[in-house]
């Protein structure tokens, strides 16, 4: 699914999946990298907009579990 949409974007599956993460504005995104090209992947991630169909299927393929202090994905 992830890559999927990735490949309509022309980006990465991990870029899409911060994408997603970040539409929520009760989510806390904090992504990692020691490499400078993954780095400016992450930021570029903030760049990405979803469609509306594209944000339904990630909603459905990665649903919020309610009851847990921080969802993760």
């Amino acid at each position: 699914m992830l890559a999927e949409v990735a490949r309509a974007h022309g980006v990465t599956a991990h870029q899409i999946a911060l994408a997603f993460l970040i539409l929520d504005p009760n989510a806390l995104a904090i992504p990692k990298s020691a490499r400078v090209e993954r780095v400016r992947q992450n930021a570029a991630a903030a760049a990405i907009r979803l469609g509306r169909e594209e944000i339904v299927r990630l909603d459905e393929a990665f649903p919020v579990r309610r009851g847990r202090s921080l969802p993760t994905l």
